[in-house]
């Protein structure tokens, strides 16, 4: 909500274009020009996937496996 007020200033009172909106906060112009395109009081929202549909979700279960701390660490030559 604090970037969306700043962008808001830039572009109403300060009078600066998009593209120098974008240089100065590092967001693209389509993200600021849709933040000034939104109603007065609304939030930006963010679309994110949940977790359980990622490409590593049938996986996780061997990924997060840690070594017991009781388990020594030893190099093993499998020939």
């Amino acid at each position: 909500m604090k970037d969306l007020g700043i962008i808001r200033r830039m572009f109403y009172r300060d009078g600066l274009s998009l593209s120098e909106i974008e240089r100065r906060t590092g967001l693209t112009r389509k993200t600021v020009r849709s933040w000034l395109n939104a109603a007065e009081g609304t939030e930006p929202k963010y679309r994110r996937r949940p977790a359980e549909d990622t490409k590593i979700s049938p996986f996780a279960a061997q990924l997060c496996w840690r070594r017991p701390r009781t388990e020594p660490r030893i190099a093993v030559c499998r020939f």
